[in-house]
C-alpha cells in the first residue's frame, strides 16, 4: 500500500500533539515531578514526532506561503512573551510573599520551579543558586534581572546596602503596571506599519508585472487607452521609475530579514527593541519613578539616598535613560539643590508639577503629589499617542483608498473599451 507524505505527516503530527494530551491530562494542573523520566521520555517522544511538520511548515514558507507563516509565527511569539511576563510576575509574587511572612526566598522559590518554563526557568534557577551560595536577595535579584519584572530592580535597589528592610520592600504597593496599555499602542501602530508596507508592496508588483502587460496588449490591438490609463502607464515609464521600483523591492527584502531577525532575538529573551520602546513610552517610565519616590517619602528613607540607589550600581532603575537622569538629579541634589527643582532640570517634572510638589511638601502631602503627577502625566501621554493613532489611521485609509481607487479605475476602464473593439 503506497502511503501520501502528506498522510505520514498529519499522523506524526496527530499522534505528536495526542501525546501531548495525554500527559497534560494524566499529570493534570500541578505538572510532574521533576527529573520524571516516564514524563521525558514521552515529553521527547512528542517532540520527535512534531519535528516533521515543522520541517514542512519550513519548506512551505520557502514556496511562497511566507505571508501565513510569518502570522502564525509572530502569534505564537506574542502568546510567549505573554506567558513569560506572566512568568515572571507569579515568580516576583512568591519572592514578595516569602519576604512578607520572613520565610527564605530561596526554598520558597525552589519548590515552585516547576511552574516555570524557558528563559524564565533558567534564570530563576541561577537566582536560586546564587541564594545557596550566600548572596545577598537584593543582589541576586540584580544578577539575575530577567528572572522578575523590570521594576523588582527598583524594589531592590532600595532594599540593597542597608536601605529599606526587605519586609518593607515586600509590603511596597505595587507600582501600576502600565505594559497592557503600552503593549495595546504598540500593537495598533505595528498593524498601521504592516498594513503600509503591504500596500506598497502590491503597488510595487503592479507596476512590475501588470502594468507593462496591460500596456502591451493595447498596443497589439491597437486601441488608445483612457486618459486615465496613460497616467498611470506614464507613471511607470519615467526615467527613474525601475530605479525607484529596484529602491523599494530592495528596502521591503531589508526590512524583512530585520523583523524576521527581530523576532529571533525575542524568541531567545533577548529585546533588542527595548531601549526604542523606553524612548517612544518614556512617559510611563517616568510615572514608575514617580510612584516608586512617592512609596519612598510614606516609608521615611531620605530621597536624595533613595534617588542615589535608584540611579546607580547593581541593582538600579532598570532603564538606562531614566537611571542617568536620576544621577544627574542626585548630583545636583548633592551640592545642594532643591530636590523639587533638581527633578525639573532632569525632565522627570515640568514647571507646574514642581510648584505642586513644593506646595504639596510644605502641607505634608509629597506622595499624594507625586501620584497625581503621576497620573496625570501618564493620561496625558496617553491621549497624545490616540490622537497621533487616530491622525495616522485616518490618512492612511484616504491615501490608500485613493491610491486603490486611481489604480482600479486605470485598469478596468480599458477593459470595456477592448471588449467593444473585439466585438
Amino acid at each position: 500500500m503506497n502511503l501520501n507524505p502528506l498522510t505520514i505527516v498529519f499522523a506524526t503530527l496527530a499522534l505528536g500533539l495526542a501525546i501531548r494530551f495525554l500527559l497534560r491530562l494524566a499529570y493534570g494542573a500541578r505538572g510532574p515531578e521533576r527529573h520524571d523520566p516516564v514524563y521525558s521520555l514521552f515529553r521527547v517522544i512528542s517532540w520527535l514526532l512534531l519535528i516533521p511538520l515543522a520541517c514542512v511548515v519550513a519548506v512551505w514558507s520557502l514556496f511562497g506561503a511566507f505571508v501565513p507563516v510569518f502570522v502564525v509565527w509572530y502569534s505564537g511569539l506574542e502568546m510567549a512573551l505573554a506567558k513569560r511576563s506572566q512568568m515572571r510576575q507569579e515568580a516576583w509574587s512568591i519572592v514578595t510573599r516569602a519576604m512578607a511572612a520572613n520565610l527564605p526566598v530561596g526554598p520558597a522559590l525552589q519548590g515552585r520551579l516547576d511552574r516555570f518554563r524557558g528563559p524564565v526557568l533558567r534564570r530563576l534557577r541561577r537566582f536560586v543558586k546564587d541564594l545557596a551560595k550566600g548572596t545577598e536577595l537584593p543582589v541576586a535579584i540584580g544578577k539575575n534581572a530577567r528572572a522578575f519584572p523590570p521594576m523588582a530592580q527598583a524594589y531592590a535597589a532600595l532594599a540593597a546596602d542597608g536601605g529599606l528592610p526587605i519586609s518593607v520592600v515586600a509590603g511596597l504597593e505595587p507600582v501600576e503596571d502600565q505594559g497592557s496599555q503600552v503593549w495595546g499602542l504598540t500593537r495598533r501602530f505595528s498593524y498601521l506599519a504592516w498594513v503600509t508596507l503591504l500596500m506598497i508592496g502590491i503597488v510595487t508588483f503592479i507596476f512590475v508585472a501588470i502594468v507593462p502587460a496591460f500596456e502591451a496588449i493595447f498596443v497589439d490591438f491597437g486601441l488608445e487607452l483612457p486618459a486615465i490609463s496613460r497616467s498611470l502607464i506614464g507613471l511607470h515609464q519615467l526615467p527613474f521609475a525601475e530605479l525607484l521600483v529596484s529602491l523599494i523591492s530592495l528596502t521591503l527584502i531589508l526590512l524583512g530579514l530585520f523583523v524576521v531577525i527581530v523576532m529571533l532575538c525575542y524568541a531567545v529573551d533577548l529585546p533588542v527593541l527595548g531601549l526604542l520602546t523606553d524612548y517612544l513610552f518614556s512617559a510611563w517610565r517616568r510615572a514608575d519613578v514617580l510612584r516608586l519616590l512617592a512609596n519612598v517619602v510614606e516609608n521615611r528613607m531620605p530621597l536624595p539616598d533613595a534617588i542615589n540607589r535608584l540611579a546607580q550600581g547593581t541593582p538600579r532603575y532598570p532603564i538606562r535613560f531614566i537611571a542617568h537622569r536620576l544621577r544627574q538629579c542626585h548630583d545636583e541634589i548633592d551640592v545642594g539643590a532643591d530636590w523639587s527643582m533638581s527633578l525639573e532640570r532632569a525632565d522627570l517634572i515640568d514647571p507646574v508639577d514642581r510648584d505642586l510638589l513644593r506646595a504639596a511638601q510644605s502641607a505634608g502631602n509629597t506622595p499624594w503629589a507625586l501620584r497625581s503627577i503621576a497620573d496625570r502625566r501618564v493620561a496625558q501621554a496617553a491621549f497624545q499617542w490616540e490622537a497621533w493613532q487616530q491622525i495616522g489611521f485616518t490618512l492612511a485609509i484616504v491615501v490608500f483608498g485613493l491610491f486603490v481607487a486611481w489604480i482600479c479605475i486605470a485598469l478596468f476602464v480599458p477593459l470595456v473599451k477592448l471588449i467593444n473593439g473585439l466585438a
